[in-house]
């Protein structure tokens, strides 16, 4: 493999533009692990790419310290950008997706609803099912959006005692985004396991 370049040769492109380009230069496996070890808290600063490959334009950006509103606000940015980058790229059955996985589901649990609405889109779309409940407990955080990707994912990940839960979304959540898709939700679990309609 030839030395890396610097970033992607068009930071203004679409996020998987970027990450294919990276992962044909860097290699799945390792722009996984990098972004594994940005997502599970690794200090952006000391990162060994260009955060560009990622983040495109404000990638590149990357202050000289973390500290202040900016610095911290970039440093989220960072474990948002790592879990979105996984939606572009995987290996599935390969150790550097398992640590992927399983940096996802902790990253529902993330400080910063961006991180946590995030990582909820990427668990139901790479399927990872050790979320499950972790994004059941996601249907009851402050923000609408996160709540919206928990339910949706649920769908994808979600068994059928998740059902009952969705459910009482669905009735009582105050946001309608919210309610459709726990409603979604429901009816995708129920269809994946099986269930007649008057089940659920």
């Amino acid at each position: 493999m030839s030395q890396p370049s610097d970033g992607p040769d068009d930071p203004g492109a679409h996020p998987s533009v970027w990450v294919a380009q990276a992962e044909r230069e860097l290699g799945t496996s390792e722009l996984l692990e990098w972004c594994t070890d940005l997502l599970a808290g690794a200090d952006p600063l000391t990162s060994p790419h260009p955060l560009a490959w990622i983040g495109g334009t404000p990638g590149a950006a990357l202050p000289g310290n973390l500290t202040g509103p900016r610095g911290a606000m970039f440093e989220c940015w960072s474990r948002v950008w790592a879990a979105r980058a996984m939606r572009y790229c995987w290996a599935e059955g390969r150790p550097a997706a398992e640590g992927a996985a399983m940096a996802l589901v902790g990253a529902l649990t993330d400080p910063h609803w961006r991180v946590r609405e995030m990582a909820a889109k990427v668990v139901g779309l790479r399927e990872v099912g050790a979320g499950a409940d972790r994004l059941a407990a996601l249907l009851d955080d402050g923000v609408p959006r996160v709540r919206a990707a928990a339910a949706t994912s649920l769908g994808a990940v979600g068994e059928h005692e998740h059902l009952g839960r969705l459910a009482d979304v669905t009735r009582s959540d105050p946001d309608c985004a919210v309610r459709a898709a726990a409603a979604r939700a429901r009816t995708a679990i129920a269809d994946r396991v099986d269930l007649p309609s008057d089940e659920y």
